[in-house]
């Protein structure tokens, strides 16, 4: 399951029960970013509204459309 959990002063995503690193937010949306295998059993409907994930694949995701630069 994806959550976004809100506070005062804090804004967590979790996604099964793992936090994942806000890299930008704003009133509108929550960027955040995870690996491919993060979101291995998730569906795509369990997004919540203004969620944005950055996916990120060691083996570019198995294509050779994709390069890992770091």
């Amino acid at each position: 399951m994806i959550e976004i959990e809100r506070t005062e002063d804090e804004i967590t995503v979790l996604i099964s029960g793992k936090a994942f690193e806000i890299t930008d937010a704003s009133d509108d949306f929550i960027l955040v970013e995870c690996e491919f295998s993060d979101l291995a059993n998730q569906a795509a409907q369990s997004l919540p509204k203004g969620l944005l994930i950055e996916i990120r694949s060691q083996d570019g995701f198995g294509t050779y459309f994709f390069t890992n630069w770091s």
